[in-house]
């Protein structure tokens, strides 16, 4: 009993950890950019949180529009995809993630902007802890 209680501390412990170091490095996230096929819905961004050391999910984040395309619409589905990270062990791996799908009203041709929040980090009183805001740049063809 005693062995399992410390297994999920210390498997707490780690995730927040994992959690806010990888929130250090998104805050300092450019822009996103981004290429769409005119009136097509087109996944703009995979989103997901992982255990480097384990390849496991660190749960999903949620995602909240902060400003609306003018030329189109954003929507979030769930989604598996296959991880591909340069030089990490957990290429090919499946996993769920967030995805952040942009259609542009058909002909329309140009530069669209959007806006999303990002929230993850839920600590142990199921409260949301970090949010992070990226900025997309999408170009529509």
């Amino acid at each position: 009993m005693k062995n399992t209680y410390f297994r999920k501390l210390r498997f707490f412990a780690l995730l927040i950890s994992a959690l806010i170091m990888a929130a250090l490095s998104v805050a300092e996230a450019k822009d996103q950019k981004a290429t769409a096929r005119s009136g097509r819905a087109t996944v703009v961004a995979n989103h997901y949180i992982y255990f480097k050391e384990t390849c496991e999910l660190g749960g999903l984040p949620q995602m909240k529009i902060r400003s609306a395309p003018k030329h189109g619409k954003v929507r979030f589905a769930k989604s598996i995809i296959t991880m591909e990270k340069a030089n990490s062990r957990c290429n090919g791996k499946k996993i769920k993630a967030r995805q952040i799908i942009y259609q542009s009203r058909s002909g329309y041709r140009g530069t669209d902007t959007f806006t999303i929040d990002y929230a993850w980090v839920k600590n142990g009183w199921g409260r949301l802890g970090v949010t992070s805001t990226y900025k997309y740049v999408v170009t529509v063809k």
